[in-house]
């Protein structure tokens, strides 16, 4: 076990914490909701321009590598990056609304079937093996997301069934946004064009894979954002006043404490995620996201007085376990064990 794989696991057990902190800021800020969708993207994409920028001028001067636009345009105008980026757009749109709409402790264990989702996709798109530990591991943490997502609530809230059908749609986006950030040999779809980028990559050092991976699944959502808004001020200026997209007080001190805790939270959970993304395996990566849902009831108990009742604590203990699992099993079993590999 490197060291590397250790600041992987801390820095995804990180991010999360910072990432159930999101609906935090999306229920108390009052703000528009496209400028909530709006500001989670963009203060993501515009440093990782910035550095990639930087870091290209850095790298010309000294080795006279390729000049900054032929790279952002083998980073950005390929179909892999459009699959991922629509993807996330998709995503941003449907769980941000979720997470404003349900309890904390509903919404975040809910989504969290995007980590099973993702090792759905990467074994069918990736053909990646699973050994039975990681299959055994991921049972008992969905399991446990059962657990808590079937505890009592003093109120439900409106359309309550189709919003957490919504939540798995978005579980679904999110898992096809990442499974295209890593490829294999055996990738069936799209593989000469996440190629290209894998080699470019195998150049750069590892703060730049980060910073690329946030630009690619982050910079056409920020922009479709940006022409929905254009739209709305140009086009239908006087119309949708009162719709859940654009309804909202948007002061300058609301927009502005909106920017910055965007930032703080949406640039250092990406940066902690992607570092976590990219030095472990898919099912570390998957086991570890599940712990969001720990933070989740954390927060909901703090900042909105959801009550933690006894199930609730037994769904925890179970996903922890199932987590727990799924780590050793990845770390332990070994290729010469392969009788306890699922191949493709």
């Amino acid at each position: 076990m490197n060291i590397n794989y250790i600041l992987g696991v801390l820095a995804v057990i990180l991010s999360q914490g910072l990432f159930s902190l999101n609906p935090v800021l999306l229920k108390s800020n009052t703000s528009s909701f496209i400028y909530k969708i709006l500001f989670s993207t963009i203060t993501v994409s515009i440093p990782s321009f910035i550095y990639i920028l930087l870091n290209n001028k850095k790298d010309n001067k000294k080795d006279n590598e390729k000049d900054n636009i032929e790279e952002l345009k083998l980073l950005l105008l390929n179909k892999n990056t459009y699959i991922s980026s629509i993807a996330y757009f998709c995503f941003t749109i449907i769980f941000f609304y979720c997470q404003q709409t349900l309890p904390v402790s509903i919404s975040l264990p809910v989504f969290m079937l995007y980590p099973f989702i993702l090792l759905l996709l990467n074994r069918v798109i990736n053909k990646d093996s699973i050994n039975i530990g990681e299959v055994i591991g991921g049972i008992i943490t969905f399991i446990g997301i059962v657990i808590l997502s079937n505890s009592p609530l003093k109120v439900k809230p409106p359309n309550y069934i189709f919003k957490v059908l919504l939540c798995l749609v978005a579980a679904f986006c999110c898992a096809s946004t990442y499974v295209f950030l890593k490829t294999s040999k055996d990738r069936i779809i799209v593989k000469e064009e996440s190629d290209k980028i894998v080699q470019l990559k195998k150049y750069k050092d590892l703060t730049y894979n980060i910073h690329a991976n946030m630009l690619l699944i982050n910079l056409i959502p920020s922009l479709l954002f940006i022409l929905i808004i254009v739209i709305k001020n140009t086009i239908f200026r006087h119309k949708y006043n009162n719709t859940m997209l654009f309804k909202g007080d948007n002061n300058y001190k609301s927009i502005g404490k909106l920017l910055l805790y965007s930032f703080i939270l949406q640039y250092g959970c990406n940066l902690l995620i992607q570092y976590g993304y990219i030095n472990l395996d898919t099912v570390t990566y998957s086991a570890l996201i599940n712990s969001s849902v720990i933070f989740a009831f954390i927060n909901g108990k703090i900042f909105f007085k959801e009550t933690i009742n006894l199930q609730k604590i037994v769904g925890i203990i179970v996903i922890i376990s199932g987590i727990a699992l799924d780590i050793y099993s990845s770390t332990r079993i070994k290729d010469h064990k392969g009788f306890l590999f699922i191949k493709r």
